[in-house]
């Protein structure tokens, strides 16, 4: 069936540090109801905001919008150390790719999942870290068609180092290796589907998980029940 994909903006959001806030939502055309839980299969959707809007927007200091102008006039691709994009997860709000300023002057990120997306100031960090809510959700069910049958770690690496990850069980054996790839909605994630190297649902229980970027290394644990 045909779907179109509708944006919203939300402006009773736009406070503080958010600049701007809109809602991304699928809709099946011939019913005119909302799909819920769409993702692409692929990295498919830009999230783009006009740097003049950014600019007119009130909510950045001076000093903030004189090196966005310096940015613009550079032809300078990254601009993450002033403004990000946040995507709501269900549960919070995480930081997605940092973005970056395309010919046009707009701001730009690609993801994979529809929901609700805030522009905003930040103030990033220097080293690798896990970003706030993550992982998320800290238990899954492998097993549950389409509910928390996952865990994601979103995170932030200023360094763009190389990012890895790996899953042990409690004795310290090794599960599997974790790496950005089809399953991940953004490039600063990883997930892990509650599934062995060989691709077997594993038993229940506490497991290990270890995110390395260069030298920094992200440790704790998520629990899977069935």
């Amino acid at each position: 069936e045909d779907l179109e994909i509708r944006v919203a903006r939300r402006a009773q959001d736009e406070v503080d540090v958010t600049l701007r806030s809109y809602k991304y939502a699928a809709y099946n055309s011939s019913s005119n109801t909302e799909v819920a839980g769409f993702a692409f299969s692929h990295t498919g959707i830009s999230v783009q905001l006009g740097l003049g809007s950014v600019l007119g927007s009130g909510q950045l200091t001076p000093n903030q919008v004189t090196s966005l102008y310096s940015i613009a006039r550079s032809g300078a691709g990254s601009i993450a150390q002033i403004v990000s994009v946040f995507w709501s997860n269900g549960a919070g709000f995480v930081r997605v790719s940092d973005p970056v300023l395309t010919s046009n002057q707009a701001l730009s990120v690609n993801v994979r999942n529809l929901g609700i997306y805030q522009i905003r100031a930040v103030q990033l960090s220097n080293q690798f870290r896990l970003s706030q809510g993550s992982p998320y959700p800290r238990v899954i069910n492998p097993n549950h068609p389409t509910q928390n049958n996952r865990v994601f770690f979103f995170f932030e690496n200023p360094s763009n180092d190389p990012v890895s990850g790996s899953i042990y069980d409690l004795r310290g054996a090794k599960v599997c290796d974790l790496q950005i790839n089809g399953m991940s909605p953004t490039s600063n994630s990883l997930v892990w589907n509650g599934r062995d190297g060989q691709g077997a649902v594993v038993p229940m229980g506490v497991y290990l998980y270890k995110i390395t970027a260069g030298k920094e290394i992200a440790t704790g644990a998520v629990v899977v029940v069935r």
